[in-house]
């Protein structure tokens, strides 16, 4: 090739790799997922534009060594060593990028060693060209001013550049105490709008910390407002291959102390203790080849997070998502889900709304078995993943039932539900029992109507709760003496229940009983 052509090559292909790496080193945790769709279209269209020009520009390489008949020189055979090590760190790059999507680690690492070596390669001959044809007057001193400040100006983007939550008003971060074991202080750094009553809050993970969780897990949250320690629980909406942040979508409930708080008044900057991720409500990868998403409302969020990770590792899991909400207006994630749907070749989305406007051309309604079985087909080889209003989890809970579907391929969560009261019999006998908090050094009577969280809450002990349904296993608690009645043990392992734990959410005391809480 002539030297300007061989310039303008080199120039380029430098400008290529040079894009791509500062793609990728400026990737920001608090980054909406319109502007992480693009990144990634723009880091893979340059990356295989990059790869187009590698393979040209050896060739013409090879084509000039061939031609030669003496020795080479070192700095030609260097020069053939770092194209030729190129090229397994460019298939390498490839195969990550497209079957193992959260080892971002492992794609800075390859991303920047190509870059590196792309520099070399160009350097060694165009640069080497430039300095024996270069002569004091060929480039002016502005250039060179210009040039130079430019690169400074990268530089120092890429390496000292503070993420948005270092700006954040010092007065909406809460000073807490260290957190306590198995726990760790979470600082939220991105706020988005989901929906009139739903917001995306997206937390950072401390580098000191790790936080491993499975795809349709939550975490229970030791939120502080007016003062007060409020724990509630969230289902994870953000990928498991994530290991930088945590997101969760709080939905806006008319009486909802803490999601009132958390929609309206939660801003950047804001820290929370937050405990190990919990739950059995999660998507196995190696069990579940088909599955059957059924979800209302807020319910969206831990399929998000299912879905995402699906994405994330390439998996070719077939889905389908029957989604009910009241209106377009309610849908939540209906961008994200509309993304993962053209990403995902075997995701099928069903959107229900129950009062819809007249330009709707979806479907409408309710959950029926007209609708499922036009949409889902067989029942006999999917597990079913149910959560969302308490309504809806009974209809959709007995529509499977009746369809003869195997209840152990049936899984469902729903967090903060309140059950009623009992009604109380008339001329019934209500027993009376000693409940002893051996941590709290606090003892109660309680009536054996009363599950024991309903007793702790009424004697004003803060226990840890999620679905008060006894699915979940947040509030696990071990029982030290007494027997007690459970209306539920789902969210038991077979180990903890060996080893004498229970539910409190779902426990009746059975006489006097003490529990470590």
């Amino acid at each position: 090739m002539q030297p300007p052509f061989t310039l303008a090559l080199g120039g380029i292909f430098i400008l290529l790799a040079a894009a791509n790496s500062y793609l990728m080193l400026r990737r920001s945790p608090d980054s909406s997922p319109a502007a992480r769709a693009w990144r990634v279209r723009a880091h893979r269209f340059i990356g295989y534009l990059f790869i187009l020009l590698y393979c040209t520009m050896t060739y013409f390489m090879v084509l000039r060594l061939k031609g030669l008949s003496d020795e080479l020189s070192p700095r030609i055979l260097l020069h053939a060593s770092l194209a030729l090590i190129l090229f397994p760190l460019l298939v390498a790059k490839v195969v990550v990028a497209r079957y193992y999507k959260g080892q971002t680690a492992t794609l800075r690492i390859l991303g920047s060693l190509v870059g590196g070596i792309s520099f070399l390669l160009v350097t060694m001959s165009v640069g080497a060209y430039l300095l024996r044809s270069a002569s004091s007057a060929s480039v002016s001193g502005t250039l060179s001013v210009t040039v130079t400040i430019v690169f400074a100006v990268v530089l120092v983007d890429l390496l000292w550049r503070r993420p948005r939550s270092a700006n954040a008003s010092p007065a909406a971060v809460v000073v807490r105490e260290a957190p306590k074991r198995n726990s760790v202080i979470l600082q939220l750094t991105r706020v988005e709008r989901q929906t009139h009553d739903a917001k995306t809050l997206r937390f950072v993970i401390p580098q000191e910390h790790r936080i491993s969780f499975r795809a349709g897990q939550f975490l229970t949250f030791n939120w502080i407002i007016d003062g007060q320690t409020v724990p509630r629980c969230y289902s994870i909406c953000s990928s498991p291959t994530q290991t930088g942040y945590i997101e969760i979508t709080p939905k806006q409930a008319a009486k909802g102390h803490v999601s009132v708080f958390l929609n309206q008044k939660a801003s950047i900057g804001l820290t929370v203790e937050a405990s190990q991720p919990a739950g059995q409500f999660c998507f196995d990868e190696k069990e579940h080849r088909r599955i059957v998403m059924i979800a209302g409302g807020s319910g969206i969020t831990p399929f998000l997070s299912m879905l995402r990770y699906m994405e994330d590792r390439c998996l070719s899991t077939e889905v389908t998502l029957l989604y009910f909400v009241r209106t377009r207006n309610d849908i939540i994630f209906e961008t994200d889900l509309n993304l993962l749907q053209a990403r995902l070749h075997r995701f099928h989305v069903v959107t229900v709304l129950s009062d819809p406007d007249p330009q709707w051309l979806g479907l409408s309604g309710h959950l029926t078995r007209e609708l499922f079985e036009a949409n889902v087909g067989d029942v006999f080889s999917p597990t079913f993943f149910v959560c969302g209003p308490p309504g809806m989890m009974k209809a959709a809970r007995e529509l499977l039932e009746s369809m003869k579907v195997n209840p152990s391929r049936i899984k469902q969560e729903s967090f903060g539900v309140v059950p009623a009261p009992a009604p109380i019999v008339p001329n019934s006998v209500i027993e009376m029992a000693r409940v002893e908090f051996a941590r709290s050094k606090q003892t109660r009577m309680a009536s054996s109507s009363a599950t024991l969280l309903e007793t702790a809450e009424a004697s004003g002990i803060q226990m840890p709760y999620g679905c008060r349904q006894g699915q979940c296993g947040t509030c696990v608690t071990k029982l030290l003496a007494g027997q007690v009645q459970m209306d539920a043990e789902d969210g038991l392992t077979a180990s903890q229940k060996a080893q004498g734990y229970i539910l409190p959410c779902v426990s009746h005391a059975k006489g006097d009983v003490k529990i470590d809480a």
